[in-house]
C-alpha cells in the first residue's frame, strides 16, 4: 500500500491526507507503513494543537517516550494537557498508570504538578501507593513533591497492597508519620483505623515491622484518637489501631505466633483492655488481644496452621487473662453503658450453637471452661441462645446438654443448692409472661440438666416457688393469642403453654405448695388485678392448664380446681405430682 500512495501526485496525496487529518489513529498507522509516509504525515499528525495535546495524553497514558519526545519538539506543554475543560497534569496521567520512565522523562523536561489547575486528589494518593506504581512513587518522592499541600501518601496502604521495606523507608525519610492514623476501606470496614505498624502486623510483614520499629513507631499504640474528627469520639468496629490487638488477628490470620511474640517482647501488654462495637448503633464492647484472637478464627478442623487450642495456650503461657472482670471499670467510659463478654460467648456468638456438634469448636469450649471461662457468667451464657426455627439441628440438644454439663460440674459442684435453684429459676424465667409458650429444646435441656445436679424446681426459702411466680403472670397479652378460638386446641400459643406446662409437671414442680395461703393452681385461677375480663376460652385455657399440673386431661372443671379439697384428696394426683406411679 505505501508504494502505491508513494506514486500518486502530490496533489491527490494531499487531498486523501486533508480528508485524513482529523482521524489521529489511521494517520499513526500509515506513518508505519513507510519512512515517506512517515516524513509526510508527522508535520500533520503534529501540526495543530488540538492534534498535539491529543498525541501527548495518549503518549502520557501508555508511556510512550519516544512520542512524548516527538510531540514536545513540535511545541506540546510538557507539563499540562486540557481534559474536559481542566487541565491535567502530563505527570498524574503517567503516575496514574505507572510508567516510570515516561513519568521521570516528563520531569526532566521540566513538568511540575505546580499549576493553579491542577489538583491531586487523595483518589490519586491512594493510587500512587499501589505496588504496580512504586517506581513511580520512588520517583515522585526523590522530586520532593511528597511535601505538596493536597497529597496524602498513605504508609498502611503501601504496606497493605505490598511495598517493598526500602519503600517504606523511603516514605518515612521524607516525612510520613510513621504513627499516622488512617481509616480502612472496604464493604466491611467500616470505622476501623489502623497505623503503619499494625498494618504490617496484619499482613504479617515482618522486615516492614523493623523498619517502622526503627523509625519510631509505638508498640503500645494510641488507644483513644479521633481520626474522624467527631464531637464526641466512638469506640471503633475493632481496636486495629493498637499493635496488641493487629497481632491476634494475625495470629488467627496467618496461623503464627511470631509477630505477637515480637510485640510482646517489645513491651506490648497481653492483657491491655479496649473496647469496640459492631456498628455505631450498638452498645461498646469490652475486649482483651485473646478475645480478638478468638473471634477471628476462620477454620475448625484439622487443615488450620495453628489450631485454636494451641493458639489459647499460648496466651495461657504468656499470662494472658482469659477473662474480664465484670466490675472492670476503665478510665473515660464512665457516661458509656459498656457490656462484657467472656470467651465462651465470643465463639458462641459469632458461630452459632449449631457449630457444637464440630468437635474441635467443642474441645475449644471444653478447654476454656476447665480454664476457668464463664464463671461470672455462665449463667448469662446457658440463657442467651435459641434455637432457630421449628426443627430443631440433629445432634443439637445432646451437645447442648453436653455444654450445660460442664458448666454446672465447673461452677455448681458444691453442696450450696442456691447456686443451682438460681440457674433454674434463670433458666425457667428468661422469657417475657406472654411468651412462655417458646420456651425452646435447649432450655429444657439446661433445666433436666440443672435438675439432675440436684436443683430443687420447688424452692421457696420463704418466697413464691418457680411454679407460683408462672401462674401469677397473666396480662391482656396472654388471652389475645386465644380470641377467636371456639376449640382452644386450635390455638398455637395454647398448645406451646400446654406443652410447657407439661414439661413443668415432668419435672417435678409440685402444685400443691401452699405460699401466703395460695397453691400455685389458686394464683393461675385466681382473679387477675389487671381491669380486663377472661373470656370464655380463656377460661377454658387456664383449667386446661390446671389439669395439666396435676397430671389430668380436662378430668376437672373450674369449680373443682377452685376447690382445695379435690387437690388434696386426690391421691392419684399427687402421686403423678411427685412422678410416682399411682
Amino acid at each position: 500500500m505505501s508504494s502505491t500512495l508513494e506514486l500518486l501526485v502530490p496533489e491527490l496525496l494531499d487531498l486523501i491526507l486533508e480528508n485524513l487529518e482529523r482521524k489521529n489513529k489511521t494517520l499513526s498507522h500509515l506513518m508505519r507503513c513507510s519512512k515517506f509516509l512517515h516524513n509526510r504525515l508527522q508535520p500533520i499528525l503534529y501540526g495543530s494543537p488540538k492534534s498535539l495535546e491529543q498525541a501527548m495524553r495518549r503518549a502520557c497514558k501508555t508511556g510512550n517516550t519516544q512520542t512524548i519526545r516527538l510531540a514536545s519538539s513540535y511545541g506540546a506543554n510538557v507539563g499540562l494537557v486540557d481534559a474536559r475543560y481542566n487541565c491535567c497534569s502530563t505527570l498524574k496521567l503517567a503516575a496514574e498508570r505507572g510508567h516510570a520512565e515516561a513519568f521521570d522523562l516528563l520531569l526532566e523536561m521540566g513538568a511540575t504538578f505546580d499549576h493553579p489547575n491542577v489538583t491531586l486528589s487523595p483518589r490519586f494518593s491512594r493510587k500512587l501507593c499501589s505496588p504496580v506504581r512504586e517506581a513511580v512513587l520512588f520517583s515522585f518522592l526523590k522530586a520532593g513533591f511528597a511535601s505538596l499541600r493536597t497529597i496524602e501518601l498513605s504508609l498502611p496502604s503501601v504496606i497493605r497492597t505490598g511495598g517493598s521495606p526500602e519503600l517504606v523507608r523511603a516514605l518515612l525519610d521524607h516525612g510520613v508519620d510513621v504513627n499516622t492514623h488512617e481509616r480502612l476501606y472496604g464493604p466491611k470496614q467500616h470505622h476501623i483505623i489502623a497505623t503503619p505498624l499494625s498494618t504490617a502486623i496484619l499482613e504479617n510483614r515482618m522486615s516492614i515491622f523493623d523498619v517502622l520499629i526503627e523509625k519510631g513507631a509505638d508498640i503500645n499504640g494510641t488507644e483513644h484518637c479521633n481520626p474522624f474528627h467527631r464531637q464526641t469520639p466512638y469506640p471503633f468496629r475493632q481496636p486495629l489501631h493498637l499493635p496488641i490487638y493487629a497481632a491476634a488477628i494475625s495470629m488467627a490470620k496467618h496461623g503464627m505466633t511470631a509477630m505477637m511474640e515480637r510485640c510482646l517482647d517489645l513491651g506490648a501488654d497481653i492483657n491491655f483492655i479496649s473496647r469496640n462495637r459492631e456498628h455505631p448503633a450498638a452498645f461498646a464492647v469490652l475486649t482483651t488481644p485473646i478475645l480478638t484472637y478468638l473471634s477471628a478464627i476462620k477454620q475448625w478442623d484439622e487443615d488450620a496452621k495453628l489450631h485454636p487450642l494451641d493458639g489459647l495456650q499460648f496466651f495461657l503461657r504468656h499470662q494472658a487473662e482469659l477473662e474480664i472482670p465484670l466490675n472492670f471499670k476503665k478510665p473515660g467510659l464512665e457516661k458509656e453503658y459498656v457490656q462484657t463478654e467472656s470467651t465462651v460467648e465470643v465463639l458462641l456468638d459469632k458461630w452459632g450453637i449449631n457449630k457444637l456438634g464440630n468437635p474441635h469448636f467443642f474441645a475449644t469450649i471444653e478447654f476454656l471452661i476447665d480454664k476457668g471461662a464463664g464463671k461470672d457468667t455462665f449463667n448469662r451464657i446457658l440463657t442467651k441462645y435459641k434455637t432457630a426455627g421449628e426443627v430443631v439441628p440433629l445432634g443439637l440438644p445432646q451437645n447442648w446438654t453436653r455444654l450445660a454439663n460442664l458448666f454446672i460440674k465447673r461452677y455448681c459442684s458444691g453442696t450450696d443448692p442456691t447456686i443451682k435453684n438460681t440457674l433454674l429459676r434463670t433458666v425457667l424465667r428468661r422469657y417475657p409472661p406472654h411468651d412462655f409458650g417458646g420456651f425452646h429444646d435447649i432450655d429444657r435441656c439446661t433445666v433436666r440438666s440443672v435438675i439432675a445436679a440436684g436443683a430443687d424446681i420447688n424452692a421457696h426459702n420463704g418466697g413464691s416457688t418457680i411454679l407460683h411466680e408462672i401462674c401469677g403472670h397473666r396480662d391482656l397479652a396472654t388471652f389475645s393469642h386465644i380470641c377467636g378460638h371456639e376449640d382452644i386446641s386450635a390455638c398455637g400459643y395454647v398448645r406451646r403453654m400446654c406443652s410447657f406446662f407439661t414439661f413443668l409437671h415432668d419435672i417435678g414442680a409440685d402444685p400443691r405448695i401452699v405460699i401466703n395461703g395460695k397453691s400455685p393452681i389458686d394464683v393461675l385461677l385466681g382473679p387477675t388485678q389487671q381491669s380486663f375480663r377472661i373470656s370464655e376460652s380463656g377460661e377454658k385455657y387456664l383449667v386446661r392448664l390446671g389439669n395439666i399440673l396435676l397430671g389430668e386431661l380436662d378430668k376437672y372443671s373450674l369449680s373443682d380446681l377452685k376447690s382445695l379439697d379435690v387437690v388434696s384428696n386426690s391421691g392419684n394426683v399427687q402421686n403423678l405430682v411427685c412422678g410416682r406411679s399411682a
